[in-house]
């Protein structure tokens, strides 16, 4: 039976072969190193031979220190107790090493010598010291002088002691060195020799596992490399080794078919996948662009009929002041021809007095008829222009009747609009139906007016009838004067009947004066409806300029609606650029490797072309100008190289580490945020629907306008203790303030929350940023933030004057829904 040896097997066998030459390595080497490591006899030796050399030269056994320390005492008295502690110390430490030295095991010749012939000079040495210390302390120069003679003696005789006990250390320490390094060749060439023997056993090894291991794991490695390059055609050989290479072998032949049939499934798949990605794109492009389409050309509509809404509401204003004047002047006419009628009345009165008193007064009756024939005539002119104003009172009528049905048939219009414009124009229908219930009501009291003015007219006629009655009578009393006496009692019939029409002309006339006056109030009411349709729809006009602008910064910036085939990152990276001549700088706003969104620092106007376009940290481009828009500045890169691109991808992942820090503050913030609100839903401190609504109310007066919401009082209570901080963190830092979902900012910080100046639109605009709406792109994109994100933009300062900034936004939310974020804005240079 023919043995099978395993590569598994090998290896083991090869292991356990290495792993008894490593020990038998590690075991000579132990012997060596244990010979001469350190902490080892020999080491030990070597250095108590230094130690005795540095314990003698200089001390603490070598008392040349203690002999300068008692020369020092004699020559200088008023030293005394410095040098008696030196001298005690120093005394002390020799004791220790002196004691060190009895113990060791160092070379007994040389530690005899040192711990007997030398300790009791040294002893001899300390005792005159003493005494050399009592005779200086007492004064004594003479015992001072013969101490000091003895330490001398001492002295010298520990020196030429330590002369021998040096040499003889340096002489041990020479033989101990020999001695190791003769240890040190004998163990090296024993290491070398194991070491020998291991490498060629390893050497050996290494050539078999290379020729029956390693050379298979090279070709299998290569045909590994082709599979996964796509090279599907490999041969793969060995395939019937009976050991783990045949069967990797084996299997790398069945991979190598699988891999066949997966990358024919998944050329299918991807080719499946960029038709259905392309015609996704494509179809979400379209409708971008459709619906975008659709919402200019249904603003454009809406816009057209707010404007004729507005001109017509301008319109009915200036018919109800001109109709207003008009009812004025019919009011003064009517309260003429009251006193005129009252006149009429009055003369009656006299005539039928005269009449009564014409027997005796019928020398008078011609000139009592001719004044009667004067004032008959003067009531007659009057009556008739009575007639003329009561027909004027209805031409007027009927001008504002159809002023009513014209903006009645205008409010219907609108209703219809309102009604194609769906959701976007609930708001307009209702102004639409307030206008046509107005447009009614005008109706109803113009026609109780029209009544009233053929009433007018009835009774002016038959006035008009009366009075020529009069004045015939009156002809046929000047005519027949000489037959008054007889036709007395009939002219005072007479007389009394037209007192009777005088007054009912008079009740008639005064019925006029207060239907007029009525009809000024209904006037005065048309004027007031007509000034607020005109107040709403200017107010429809900037919602739906609103809605367009937040609806094209919405599809413009959604995946749907980018254009390029490369992904939008945000980043503010210095820009400068020159195109038609023309430079333009600003900073960018979108960044793809297919081009960048800019926001410039100067209200310029650039024609499309091509140009150059310079990114700080980055390099020169060679650029087109494609577009110019309200959100900025559209340039494409033409043929970027792979190195404009790999700095374009490093300066990227730079400015996205330096946003890190403030993105985090600005995530903290929004937290807080977020917790404060949850807090005051809880609390009940404000309702769900409040906290949400939308529903702003102008504040009258403000110029730029002002809003109130129903949050805006819980707002700016619970957020600047949170907005304020971040000012103080980084001086780069301009603003934090909380903004809510539809762009409405109620908490701002303390320096751009200042109370408006009456008249002073600019320096509101920049100091009086609070209760306020910004339906730009950076609010739009701000309030509909629902992760942490970058931006750049250009605030608007007022007149004219823009300020480059970088914003990171933040959401917050509360009851867990999406409420608003938070704005950080930051300087750039």
């Amino acid at each position: 039976m023919r043995f099978k040896l395993s590569i598994a097997r090998a290896i083991v066998l090869f292991g356990i072969l290495i792993i008894g030459g490593f020990a038998a390595i590690f075991g000579t080497s132990h012997l060596a190193l244990g010979e001469l490591k350190i902490g080892g006899p020999l080491y030990r030796q070597i250095v108590l031979g230094k130690d005795l050399i540095a314990d003698i030269l200089p001390p603490p056994e070598y008392v040349i220190e203690s002999y300068l320390e008692a020369t020092l005492a004699l020559h200088n008295p008023e030293e005394l107790p410095a040098r008696r502690d030196r001298l005690a110390t120093l005394r002390a430490d020799y004791e220790a090493r002196h004691a060190f030295w009895l113990t060791s095991d160092f070379n007994p010749s040389l530690t005899r010598r040192l711990t007997e012939a030398s300790h009791a000079e040294v002893t001899r040495f300390y005792q005159a010291i003493d005494r050399l210390l009592l005779a200086v302390a007492a004064g004594d120069a003479a015992a001072a002088g013969a101490a000091y003679a003895e330490v001398t003696a001492a002295y010298l005789a520990h020196r030429a002691i330590v002369d021998e006990i040096v040499a003889g250390a340096t002489a041990a320490n020479a033989e101990i060195e020999a001695e190791a390094e003769a240890a040190n060749r004998h163990f090296t060439l024993i290491n070398w020799l194991v070491t020998a023997a291991v490498v060629a056993l390893v050497a050996g090894g290494l050539a078999l596992i290379g020729l029956g291991l390693v050379r298979p794991l090279i070709r299998m490695t290569a045909s590994m490399t082709a599979l996964a390059q796509g090279d599907r055609s490999v041969a793969i050989s060995a395939t019937t080794r009976r050991d783990e290479i045949g069967d990797m072998l084996r299997a790398i032949a069945v991979f190598r078919d699988q891999a066949e049939e997966n990358e024919r499934l998944r050329t299918e798949q991807e080719e499946e996948r960029k038709r259905t990605d392309e015609l996704l794109k494509s179809e979400m492009l379209q409708l971008t662009e459709t619906l975008e389409h659709e919402v200019k050309e249904t603003v454009g509509d809406i816009s057209v009929q707010a404007a004729k809404l507005t001109d017509n509401a301008t319109q009915l204003r200036r018919t109800a002041e001109q109709l207003r004047a008009m009812a004025l002047e019919v009011n003064q006419l009517v309260d003429s021809t009251s006193r005129n009628v009252d006149t009429v009345a009055s003369a009656t009165e006299e005539l039928e007095a005269s009449s009564r008193a014409i027997s005796a007064q019928i020398d008078n009756s011609s000139k009592l008829a001719a004044g009667a024939r004067d004032g008959a005539e003067v009531a007659n002119r009057e009556v008739t222009g009575l007639a003329e104003t009561a027909s004027s009172i209805g031409n007027v009528v009927g001008m504002i009747q159809e002023i009513a049905a014209r903006t009645r048939m205008l409010a219907l219009n609108a209703t219809i609009e309102a009604a194609r414009a769906g959701e976007m124009g609930k708001g307009f229908a209702v102004v639409a139906d307030e206008v046509k219930s107005l447009a009614r009501q005008t109706e109803d009291g113009i026609a109780q007016v029209n009544a009233q003015a053929e009433g007018i007219t009835q009774s002016t006629a038959k006035a008009v009838g009366l009075v020529d009655h009069v004045a015939g009578g009156i002809r046929d009393i000047d005519a027949v004067t000489q037959e008054v006496a007889r036709a007395s009692e009939e002219q005072r019939a007479a007389t009394a009947e037209i007192m009777q029409s005088a007054g009912e002309a008079a009740r008639a006339t005064r019925s006029v004066a207060d239907n007029m006056a009525r009809m000024l109030g209904d006037v005065e009411s048309t004027g007031q409806t007509a000034g607020q349709v005109n107040d709403l729809s200017l107010l429809v006009s900037r919602d739906i300029a609103a809605l367009q602008q937040r609806l094209y910064v919405i599809l413009r910036s959604s995946v749907g609606g980018n254009r390029r085939n490369t992904p939008r990152r945000t980043a503010a990276i210095a820009f400068r650029g020159t195109f038609g001549g023309q430079t333009v700088t600003g900073f960018t706003g979108d960044v793809s490797p297919a081009g960048v969104m800019v926001v410039a620092d100067n209200n310029v106007a650039l024609q499309p072309g091509e140009g150059t376009a310079e990114l700080k940290d980055v390099g020169r481009f060679r650029a087109r100008l494609v577009a110019q828009d309200p959100l900025g500045i559209h340039i494409q890169f033409l043929e970027p190289g792979q190195d404009e691109l790999a700095a374009l991808e490093a300066k990227l992942e730079a400015t996205g580490r330096e946003d890190e820090p403030y993105m985090k503050l600005a995530d903290e913030v929004a937290g807080a945020a977020s917790a404060a609100l949850d807090q005051a839903l809880r609390e009940r401190a404000i309702t769900p629907e409040a906290l949400f609504d939308v529903d702003y109310e102008p504040i009258a007066g403000t110029d730029p306008l002002q809003v109130m919401a129903r949050h805006t009082e819980l707002v700016e209570r619970l957020f600047p203790p949170l907005i304020e901080p971040p000012l103080g963190r980084d001086a780069r830092i301009v603003f934090c303030c909380v903004i809510d979902r539809k762009g409405y900012i109620a908490a701002h910080n303390k320096k751009y929350s200042l109370p408006q100046k009456p008249g002073e639109t600019l320096w509101n605009m920049a100091n009086s940023r609070n209760r306020r709406i910004y339906t730009d792109r950076a609010g739009t994109m701000a309030g509909r933030a629902t992760r942490t994100l970058v931006q750049t933009y250009a605030r608007d300062m007022g007149g004219g004057k823009f300020v480059v900034l970088k914003e990171i936004d933040a959401p917050i939310q509360a009851g867990g829904r999406h409420w608003g974020a938070v704005r950080l804005a930051l300087k750039l240079s």
